[in-house]
């Protein structure tokens, strides 16, 4: 490996001892929790201290970065007393979810405001609505066990928890974001739902490869329906190839309200 790497949220370092082992000449811990380290080859950093490096550019590259669980290190919770809805159609991964106690609400449906049912493909985390999975995500799926899970308006939702100013929105949703963007069109125009940041997956991998062409045509989906509604840009892309900003490479783009 010989490389410098980057390890996000390792209260106890048997992450870095992993990294060291493989080969690494330097790790950086970033943690909310301030960490002392004596390792000549381990330095520790809190956010503020990354971003001041950044912002000087002095912070340096890295050759790879491990993250660890966001379930134990969700600095958003732990840190920022975060509240927010979390919507899963799969009712495993429901079960999951209510084990671990969150601060949160949690909806075990999907969004329509056409339909009152649908079925759902149930395939862990890579499940999907049946009539939206393509090709592509298909290759992924190990069982194609069809559940019917109930749905829901997003409108009455977010109705029946109070919150109608969202300020950071994930979709993250396995080939149907235009369902659920279209879902509240009218809501997001009106401003009776306001959302100041989206992050939106739109790549389509089927296991092995991005298909570039596909997720090209969803991000202009994405485009012209945050164009056609008015009132935010298109902020940036996260992307799974380093140094290639192509429409289409990237895992998510992000939506700022203007």
């Amino acid at each position: 490996m010989n490389g410098r790497v980057l390890v996000i949220g390792s209260e106890i370092p048997w992450v870095e001892v992993c990294v060291l082992e493989a080969g690494a000449r330097e790790v950086v811990t970033l943690e909310y929790g301030k960490i002392v380290s004596k390792h000549p080859k381990i330095k520790t950093m809190i956010p503020d201290q990354f971003r001041k490096s950044y912002l000087n550019k002095t912070l340096g590259s890295f050759d790879a970065i491990v993250t660890f669980s966001s379930i134990e290190h969700s600095g958003l919770e732990r840190k920022h007393n975060w509240t927010g809805l979390l919507i899963e159609a799969n009712p495993d991964l429901c079960r999951q979810i209510d084990a671990l106690k969150r601060h949160v609400w949690r909806l075990c449906a999907c969004i329509s405001n056409k339909l009152r049912n649908t079925k759902f493909i149930k395939s862990g985390v890579v499940g999907c609505m049946a009539s939206e999975c393509d090709n592509a995500h298909m290759k992924m799926v190990k069982s194609k066990r069809t559940i019917t899970v109930p749905c829901f308006n997003m409108v009455e939702v977010i109705d029946q928890i109070g919150v109608q100013h969202i300020d950071y929105f994930s979709l993250d949703v396995e080939g149907s974001e235009m369902i659920i963007l279209e879902s509240i069109r009218n809501e997001l125009i009106s401003g009776k739902i306001v959302v100041n940041i989206w992050s939106i997956e739109y790549s389509t991998w089927d296991g092995k490869k991005n298909i570039v062409k596909e997720s090209f045509q969803k991000l202009q989906n994405l485009r012209g329906f945050f164009r056609n509604i008015g009132g935010y840009v298109e902020h940036s892309q996260l992307n799974n190839e380093d140094g290639d900003n192509r429409g289409g490479m990237a895992l998510d783009v992000l939506f700022v309200r203007t």
